[in-house]
């Protein structure tokens, strides 16, 4: 690792990376740079303990003026900083992690394994077991799943028409407030990715109904990928939120609204449209402008529906590009997902978190298949009584033949 052809020597003006990690018990860093074969070399490695006396110098309070300074100081150098999962960063959180050697001297199994060896009636044991054929253990271990997860990647198609499919998700709960708002109820719509988000003070099905205005639909429950497009609002509304209501974190529903509209007015990376333009058909004014009622009267009738057409056409175009991108990256990783038929007997995994979880079985069962859907859906049904819902609708890749 430190030396060639593994480490490389830096050359000014070559794209470079800094790839950074730490923990409590130190960081590190390795810097690399892009050789002639197109790949990021090793450049340089460091790694730091962290000293006892240090950890008291850190000071938690007042990180933003200190954040300010060091962009500040960073600002003359052009670059870019991109967070990356821990599943991406583990060549540097090696780094960081202190090591600590151990070496155990385990003389006490020795001696135990050799007494076994020279007793008779244990080998004799052994040997008879070793003959025996467990029918028990085959049936318990080859119903499990092995390999690839099941299941690939079904974006949902999308028309080019606006508010035909909507994604919709709780989140919650939030701190109190004096109207006993504690979850946003948010709603996206699936092909202009404009957003609604009201505050609720409870995460029941009336109250979903109530906002929505429509007849009861439908939902795969335990399936995130299914809901995308909310979980992916859900990333960006938490921080800003705790942001905006530092003073006072049971205000934070006084800034819903505006984050709906600064939402809504920001370029989407699948459509590279607002969703508001794609909604309306112009750009979203500040409130100080005319109202946008008046707006749209000033605009030619024509004028507008050319312009939405281009504009749905053109998001269409982009989404289902960004779909065949994700389809080939999420397929990389899965297999052809197992087929059940109406009458199956099949476990389902548990898809709840809580107390104690990890404890407890991780299927449920058995249920009976009642009814296959489309995209690797199923609807089941509970058979006898056992833990679970009485019926529910899941996935090829969170079951399993009972």
């Amino acid at each position: 690792m430190s030396e060639g052809p593994i480490l490389h020597l830096y050359k000014y003006g070559r794209k470079t990376e800094l790839h950074t990690d730490a923990c409590k018990q130190g960081y590190g860093a390795i810097l690399l740079q892009e050789a002639e074969d197109g790949k990021l070399h090793p450049v340089y490695y460091m790694s730091k303990r962290q000293i006892q006396q240090k950890k008291k110098d850190y000071a938690k309070k007042e990180l933003i003026t200190r954040i300010a300074r060091w962009a500040l100081q960073l600002e003359e150098f052009d670059y870019e900083i991109e967070h990356r999962a821990g599943s991406r960063m583990k060549h540097v959180d090696a780094l960081s992690r202190y090591p600590v050697m151990m070496v155990c001297n385990d003389a006490l199994t020795s001696k135990l394994k050799k007494a076994q060896e020279e007793d008779d009636n244990i080998q004799t044991f052994k040997s008879l077991l070793a003959k025996q054929e467990s029918e028990e253990f085959f049936e318990r271990n080859a119903n499990k799943k092995t390999g690839k997860k099941e299941g690939f990647l079904n974006p949902i198609s999308k028309e080019s028409i606006p508010l035909s499919t909507y994604h919709v998700d709780f989140i919650g709960p939030l701190p109190s407030t004096n109207k006993s708002y504690q979850h946003i109820f948010t709603v996206v719509d699936a092909f202009t990715k404009f957003t609604w988000l009201y505050p609720v003070k409870t995460v029941s099905a009336e109250s979903a109904l109530e906002k929505l205005k429509q007849q009861q639909k439908t939902f795969a429950t335990g399936v995130p990928r299914g809901n995308g497009q909310v979980e992916r609002i859900h990333r960006t509304l938490i921080p800003v939120l705790t942001r905006l209501s530092l003073d006072d974190s049971t205000k934070w529903y006084k800034y819903v609204d505006r984050l709906q509209r600064i939402l809504n007015s920001t370029i989407s990376r699948s459509t590279k449209w607002t969703p508001f333009e794609l909604l309306v058909g112009i750009k979203m004014r500040n409130k100080e402008d005319i109202l946008i009622k008046d707006l749209l009267l000033e605009e030619m009738a024509k004028e507008l529906l050319e312009q939405r057409e281009f504009l749905r056409n053109d998001a269409k175009e982009n989404i289902e590009t960004l779909q065949s991108e994700n389809r080939k990256t999420y397929n990389r990783r899965r297999k052809k997902a197992s087929l059940y038929k109406e009458g199956d007997l099949v476990a389902i995994q548990i898809t709840q978190f809580g107390a104690g979880v990890k404890l407890r079985p991780k299927f449920l069962g058995p249920y009976k298949v009642t009814k296959v859907n489309s995209k690797d859906r199923y609807e089941v049904e509970k058979v006898g009584q056992h833990e679970g819902p009485n019926s529910t609708t899941t996935s090829a890749d969170l079951m399993k033949h009972f």
